[in-house]
């Protein structure tokens, strides 16, 4: 996607379809883009500001975590849990 020169980021060609012949509102990076125009032989979506409700579509699901990872980042982030600490480098020499 693209507003102007700056290049915002990549959607899913799946947000770009429309509905009742409306261009598409998207949703990327917490802010909404109506679609002026998709160029789709260099696979570019023009993009402008707007204040009506965005969406964004995703086909894959994303990648699972382990339950055990899962609940070792939620300590982490919760506090209840101390990071471990890079070992000391020995004053033996």
């Amino acid at each position: 996607m693209r507003h102007g020169r700056t290049n915002l980021g990549q959607i899913h060609q799946i947000s770009l379809t429309l509905r009742d012949e409306q261009r598409p509102v998207l949703l990327l990076a917490g802010r909404s883009w109506l679609v002026n125009h998709v160029d789709w032989g260099r696979r570019v979506a023009w993009v402008e500001p707007s204040t009506l409700r965005g969406r964004s579509r995703w086909l894959e699901t994303g990648q699972l975590l382990r339950y055990e990872l899962c609940q070792a980042v939620r300590r982490l982030l919760c506090g209840e849990e101390t990071p471990a600490r890079h070992p000391t480098k020995s004053s033996e020499g």
